[in-house]
């Protein structure tokens, strides 16, 4: 799918919904279909990590769950990150 916004042409990868509206991500199966990243940070060992949500089950919620550092086990801040849009001239 293909839209225009200001000139630059917004084109997805692997047929991701497109919504001009606010999207709901509770779940891994909605980080996956909307190309979002989870990732989290250890403050205690200064790890950074990026979570594969494909590899887990996509009606599990995410949303409120406490992730634990591999290394020291202490507990992650974690961010989410919007997709990459491609940039077609």
């Amino acid at each position: 799918m293909t839209r225009q916004r200001r000139g630059i042409e917004l084109t997805e990868a692997d047929g991701a919904s497109v919504s001009d509206g606010p999207v709901s991500i509770t779940t891994f199966g909605a980080l996956v279909r909307y190309r979002h990243r989870l990732s989290g940070m250890c403050r205690e060992c200064d790890t950074c990590r990026t979570f594969d949500a494909a590899s887990r089950p996509a009606d599990v919620v995410f949303v409120g769950r406490t992730f634990r550092c591999k290394d020291c086990g202490s507990r992650m801040e974690i961010s989410l990150s919007p997709p990459a849009w491609e940039r077609r001239d």
